[in-house]
């Protein structure tokens, strides 16, 4: 996407339609997890209005999504090798028990 269009929305009322674009492109990085639409927020952010206070507090928001969804991913992945390992823990034990079964079976009848 290449929101240089909104050079024009530095100033005035058009602060609240680039305001608005960078909080779509926001959304959109949030849904697609996407580095071209976080680069694209960059791009928007130093050709149209440089690093305003308002700016620079979106960026932060940005930022902060970035690392959320990273700290989210790991959290999946920590959790999903922590049921990995459960199974596994799980499955050896079974087959403990049941090579002792068949070690001691003649004895269990």
């Amino acid at each position: 996407m290449d929101f240089l269009h909104l050079s024009d929305a530095a100033t005035g009322a058009n602060g609240d339609l680039l305001e608005h674009h960078l909080k779509i492109l926001i959304t959109e990085f949030h849904q697609t997890q996407s580095s071209a639409v976080y680069s694209s927020f960059h791009k928007t952010v130093r050709f149209n209005i440089g690093y305003s206070k308002e700016v620079k507090w979106l960026e932060t928001l940005m930022t902060m999504k970035v690392q959320e969804e990273i700290l989210e991913i790991r959290r999946q992945s920590e959790n999903q090798n922590n049921i990995i390992e459960t199974e596994r823990r799980r499955m050896l034990k079974i087959c403990t028990i049941e090579k002792e079964k068949a070690k001691f079976g003649k004895w269990l009848k």
